[in-house]
């Protein structure tokens, strides 16, 4: 594990703040962003279905969840350097819902408003995956964390925040959500998502999802996108199934706890996570193949970033 990217060059000058110069508590620069971003994600012409299809050369760095730890996203931006080649790519996944309220409220909207600004900046560069926190919000589902809910403590953020307008926001946002993709397949056989079916959901679960349009169905409770965010303690050969279906040799993930920042669940699965401050983030090189103890290998320790 090293605590500077070995593949890529050192960024000449600090990236650009996404959202910089714009009113970030006007609903309406705010609902007209989220439009933008669900614009881009559905437009990116790397998406195949619910799939990115990333090629054999650039770079790309893999996040697990943020959960508003602003700090590590500020210091993925800076990884990233998304501003130094459009060669570069990040995956981000489950932004919102962190750990510190404000009076009982959930601010995270404003973690997540940047990351649909960096999307609307860099449209073919920042891959953004369903996960359930996000998903859960969006079809208004109850997540219990710490005896509290957090969707609820989330919309009472957003209610906060913009006030008579809250609902545009929150409508503008649902759009956003709505439009991720699954999973991001690089061609030398690395598979990105926020996690897999768990083993009681693989009776109904379609693995062809990930190369069609989503329905609301597939989004529902049951349905094949939401079991795909959901599951966790994949045995190997769970992995391996849907591996070989889906043409990949590694798979990384993120929505399990890895308090190292990082966790083996099985000789072809990694999870990672970003936001503890252990958290790291696993740059890869696009033309190159990877077993799970080459990526280990190749973790950044955020902690260790100066940005």
């Amino acid at each position: 594990m090293s605590d500077s990217t070995s593949t890529s060059p050192a960024p000449s000058g600090p990236p650009p703040l996404p959202g910089s110069g714009m009113d970030l508590r006007d609903p309406q620069v705010v609902a007209d962003l989220f439009d933008q971003a669900a614009q881009a994600n559905l437009d990116d012409r790397r998406r195949k279905g619910a799939s990115i299809m990333l090629g054999s050369s650039g770079r790309l760095l893999i996040t697990g969840d943020i959960h508003d730890n602003g700090n590590n996203f500020f210091k993925t931006i800076h990884l990233a350097a998304l501003h130094e080649s459009p060669r570069n790519h990040v995956i981000l996944q489950e932004v919102i819902h962190g750990p510190h309220l404000m009076d009982g409220r959930d601010m995270s909207i404003r973690t997540l408003i940047r990351v649909a600004a960096y999307k609307v900046m860099y449209p073919e560069q920042v891959c953004l995956l369903q996960s359930n926190h996000e998903l859960a919000q969006m079809l208004g589902s109850g997540i219990m964390k710490d005896g509290h809910s957090v969707t609820e403590a989330y919309d009472e953020g957003i209610d906060f925040m913009y006030r008579d307008e809250a609902d545009q926001v929150r409508e503008a946002m649902n759009r956003f959500i709505r439009n991720y993709p699954l999973c991001v397949r690089c061609s030398r056989g690395l598979f990105c998502a926020h996690s897999l079916p768990g083993t009681a959901a693989m009776k109904r679960f379609d693995p062809t999802v990930i190369d069609r349009d989503l329905t609301d169905e597939d989004l529902r409770s049951k349905g094949s996108a939401y079991d795909m965010v959901w599951g966790r303690h994949h045995p190997q050969e769970l992995t391996d199934e849907l591996a070989k279906q889906w043409g990949a040799n590694t798979v990384v993930v993120g929505h399990q706890p890895a308090p190292m920042g990082y966790e083996i669940q099985n000789r072809s699965q990694l999870i990672v996570t970003t936001d503890h401050e252990c958290g790291m983030a696993l740059p890869v090189d696009l033309s190159k193949r990877y077993t799970i103890d080459d990526l280990i290998v190749e973790l950044v320790a955020l902690a260790a970033v100066d940005a």
